[in-house]
């Protein structure tokens, strides 16, 4: 009986040797393993054989298969490269050939003015040494307002400001939710920012918009001051307008930080004068910011007594309305060609 199997397999090795297609292979596999004149007919009789030729018959059919269907998948794979290099020889595409150089790009589309600003905004924090994180839309109520010192009686908390989606979870209003988890790292120094899409129940205007882009940004390390904050702000806002950005610090209040800080720059679309964008002010708000309060360290472990660190957040639309001089920030994402157009 192994011999008729070493027979039955050589001859199946033989038929695949000269098949020509990948189907051609599949049927010489099933006749190879099939009950009427393969080996599922020749073992039917092992049954009848004594103890110590079933431990031979047994073990050579499982080898014969095992071998075949190894060789069966390659002569698969050597017709699918043959097969492939004759179609590249009669076809006229040739892979090797470089780019049209005087390709127009213009008539094929470009990013919008919002890409741009967080493809920039991102890139130059990376080369300030920041990790780039990211996370989820729908967040715990810790995540999003526990973890960050928001006291229970705080307004963002209510259903006229925050979408909620089931107990207990919510979209999240600002990507500061990704502020515990990286300080649970306790990787320091740390330096990391957040870009994401935030969710508020609030109407839409020529400023906000309902669904919204932040960048959230921490840094925390031993001996961080008031002063690294203001300096990497005002680095960053010179290499995104490329030029001297008059700025001013005002006192503020976020539940996250302590002191609560609110970074204004002059206003780049009118220039001081006022207009809809800044209110008629002149300056217009860009960063809330401040040093992370001591209870968002002690709520992720880190002891305030010996790490200090700074937190900031903006919305991307602001600062590409401020760049581009886009007074209406709907207008970015109304899909009209004439607008977009004027960007390319």
């Amino acid at each position: 009986m192994v011999s008729q199997i070493l027979s039955l397999a050589a001859k199946a090795k033989a038929d695949i040797e000269s098949a020509t297609t990948s189907e051609a292979i599949d049927d010489i596999i099933k006749g190879f393993l099939g009950k009427n004149g393969g080996l599922g007919e020749i073992l039917k009789g092992i049954k009848d054989l004594p103890d110590d030729q079933k431990k031979l018959v047994g073990p050579e059919a499982n080898k014969q298969k095992d071998a075949l269907l190894s060789f069966a998948e390659q002569k698969k794979s050597a017709l699918a490269e043959a097969a492939l290099t004759a179609a590249l020889e009669t076809s006229t595409f040739d892979p090797t050939m470089p780019g049209k150089k005087n390709l127009n790009l213009e008539q094929l589309g470009g990013l919008s003015p919002f890409t741009r600003m967080a493809d920039k905004a991102v890139r130059v924090f990376e080369k300030l040494g920041f990790a780039v994180w990211d996370g989820g839309d729908i967040v715990n109520d810790f995540e999003n307002f526990g973890a960050l010192n928001f006291p229970d009686d705080h307004p963002a908390r209510e259903m006229h400001d925050t979408f909620y989606v089931e107990q207990g979870y919510l979209l999240r209003t600002h990507t500061s939710t990704l502020q515990y988890h990286i300080l649970k790292t306790k990787d320091f120094p740390i330096r990391a920012i957040v870009p994401g899409k935030c969710f508020r129940n609030e109407a839409t205007d020529a400023r906000h918009e309902a669904i919204f882009t932040q960048l959230e940004g921490i840094v925390v390390d031993t001996n961080i001051t008031v002063t690294h904050l203001i300096a990497t702000l005002e680095l960053f806002l010179k290499e995104i307008f490329e030029e001297d950005v008059k700025t001013r610090i005002r006192p503020g209040y976020f539940p996250f930080v302590e002191p609560g800080l609110e970074l204004e720059i002059h206003c780049l679309v009118c220039h001081g004068s006022g207009c809809r964008l800044c209110k008629g002010l002149g300056w217009i708000e860009v960063m809330p910011c401040g040093m992370i309060h001591p209870n968002v360290l002690k709520n992720a472990g880190v002891d305030p007594e010996k790490y200090s660190g700074f937190a900031f957040g903006f919305g991307l639309s602001r600062l590409t309305q401020l760049k581009y001089a886009i007074a209406d920030c709907r207008l970015m994402y109304a899909d009209d060609p004439k607008f977009l157009g004027q960007f390319q």
